[in-house]
């Protein structure tokens, strides 16, 4: 009897090469640490400036991470479990948001100090975060 060999679907293993690449270009020891926001590779800090304790991030790896204070930030995550718009939706309602309004694919959330607006269009989630109206 012969034994089979694995199979890996091509968007699995593009994930492990995409974020393989991202984790193995960090020279310091910061980027792999866990905390109560996403993990951050490398090539895709935080801006400094970015809100974490007021608008939590799901888990997993940070993608794109841009903007500031004045304009607001873009932040994509490829988040480490399946169903990360929901995770973004339960954990900012967790943190005090209240959702706006909500389609299959995005979701608007109102916060004390932000707005955010959520949008997965795959395997991704954006916020797109700005000062609270």
């Amino acid at each position: 009897m012969r034994h089979s060999r694995a199979v890996i679907a091509p968007a699995a293993l593009a994930l492990i090469l995409v974020t393989g690449a991202a984790l193995s270009g960090c020279s310091d020891g910061a980027s792999g640490q866990a905390d109560a926001t996403a993990t951050q590779s490398a090539s895709a800090p935080l801006p400094a400036d970015f809100p974490k304790t007021d608008v939590p991030l799901i888990d997993g790896d940070v993608l794109v991470a841009t903007g500031d204070a004045e304009s607001g930030w873009s932040i994509t995550v490829i988040p480490s479990a399946k169903g990360g718009l929901a995770a973004a939706v339960k954990l900012l309602g967790t943190a005090g948001y209240t959702t706006s309004s909500s389609k299959p694919a995005s979701a608007y959330l109102s916060g004390p100090k932000y707005d955010v607006l959520l949008s997965s269009p795959g395997d991704t989630v954006t916020y797109a975060v700005s000062p609270a109206a």
